[in-house]
């Protein structure tokens, strides 16, 4: 038996791996790249926002059920601080990858005729 090649693993915090999902996503669904960025940066924000407030999270193990509150960082507005990540927030070297097929792009154009290219996994009649 021949063991399949490992996946290469791109180490994004959540959010910004949600970003990148929506964005893909909305562009599928031919919107344009500026317009599903966007859409994305609204649904992080408010994401961002659920987990400022707090959310109870409940989990059964064993017939007991443990139940705790999951936070993230507080918003600017309920008494955060200003210096935390955020949708587009440039904090190094922005990586441009195809989620759906594990390519990465040197430049942002490479992954915008990418997805002009694709029909997202399927391939463009010709």
């Amino acid at each position: 038996m021949t063991r399949r090649p490992k996946r290469a693993s791109y180490n994004l915090p959540l959010l910004a791996r949600m970003m990148r999902h929506i964005v893909e996503s909305e562009i599928d669904r031919g919107r344009s790249p500026e317009v599903a960025a966007r859409i994305a940066a609204a649904t992080v924000n408010k994401r961002r926002a659920q987990l400022a407030r707090g959310k109870l999270v409940c989990k059964t193990r064993r017939g007991r059920v443990t139940c705790t509150v999951k936070r993230g960082p507080k918003l600017v507005g309920q008494g955060g601080s200003r210096r935390q990540w955020y949708p587009g927030k440039k904090t190094r070297r922005e990586r441009y990858v195809c989620l759906g097929h594990r390519r990465r792009f040197k430049a942002k154009a490479g992954l915008i005729a990418h997805y002009r290219g694709w029909a997202h996994g399927k391939r463009r009649a010709r």
